[in-house]
């Protein structure tokens, strides 16, 4: 069987409105990814993994602020996964995304 291992990698800044939203996107893929790795580069706020009540193991990882491209980078060598989706925290996916990706 073929490794579709998925890291979900998402820089999190001033987005904590969108935190329902981004959970329920993740949780509705039909293909789950295998983690999900949230770069938070927002010094004025601790979030933790429970916090996007995903159904997935969640890492909080803190950043330095308000760089985004040193966050993705971050997330790239912290993930564990063979395939890697950035998702920005203020997005949505399409249930098949994933999937579709893959």
């Amino acid at each position: 069987m073929p490794d579709t291992s998925i890291s979900i990698i998402i820089p999190f800044f001033r987005a904590i409105a969108h935190i329902d939203t981004l959970s329920d996107s993740i949780n509705s893929q039909t293909l789950q990814p295998s983690e999900v790795i949230i770069l938070n580069n927002d010094p004025d706020i601790n979030i933790l993994p429970s916090d996007f009540n995903l159904s997935v193991p969640t890492f909080v990882i803190n950043t330095p602020p308000k760089n985004v491209v040193l966050a993705r980078l971050i997330g790239l060598h912290s993930s564990s996964s063979k395939y890697i989706a950035f998702l920005d925290a203020d997005d949505q996916w399409y249930p098949e995304k994933l999937e579709t990706q893959i």
